[in-house]
């Protein structure tokens, strides 16, 4: 979803000046012109995961190896960026869906965790702000704002580098798990921050 303003338009200006003399035999002339030409600005992103992307997939099922067979406590690299593949500046976000349910965990069983979100990981902090959570069907929905203008061409840095599946007790989970990524990019121009463009995004579309 992108919001972008975009300006077309070509203005020919031509001013032309003449003056009559006196003399019925000549006659002085000017001729000038300015064409002023822009062009149409494109927008658009790209959100990649090159270390995950690279890991291989021996079922070819769309699962990879270290994403198979979860056991408590593992570590499933991936680095979601967002590259700003458009010509002009741009304000960056990346929206994460986590699987949730109602298991048992270790340390605290037999008891149920309610909602539990069954993956972990560490954000880059430095680059990347968490500005919404919400609770929608079967997931926990965090939004995070990059924190720099991204010029065209570049890239954020990775939110994270790994998710961690949590310490459910064996048999809690039976099905196939997705962690959903979104990313979003909105123009810099018009808006005074990241805060500002966020706040002024219909983020129900």
């Amino acid at each position: 979803m992108k919001k972008i303003r975009n300006i077309l338009a070509v203005v020919a200006c031509v001013m032309v000046l003449c003056v009559g003399c006196v003399s019925s035999y000549a006659y002085f002339t000017d001729k000038n012109s300015v064409t002023n030409t822009l062009t149409v600005s494109h927008f658009g992103i790209d959100l990649t995961e090159p270390t995950y992307t690279a890991l291989p997939d021996s079922s070819e099922t769309g699962i990879k190896v270290k994403g198979s067979k979860l056991v408590q406590g593992r570590d499933i690299p991936t680095d979601p960026k967002i590259q700003n593949k458009s010509t002009i500046p741009a304000y960056l976000f990346l929206q994460v869906d986590i699987p949730k349910a109602n298991v048992m965990l270790v340390g605290s069983a037999p008891a149920v965790t309610n909602n539990a979100e069954l993956f972990t990981y560490t954000i880059d902090s430095a680059n990347w702000k968490l500005v919404k959570t919400e609770q929608v069907s079967g997931f926990v929905r965090k939004l995070y704002a990059y924190q720099k203008v991204v010029q065209p061409n570049g890239y954020t840095t990775n939110l994270f580098n790994s998710v961690r599946y949590a310490d459910v007790v064996e048999g809690q989970i039976s099905d196939v798990k997705q962690i959903k990524l979104v990313a979003y990019g909105i123009q810099q121009d018009g808006f005074s921050s990241v805060t500002d463009a966020y706040n002024n995004y219909n983020w129900s579309k």
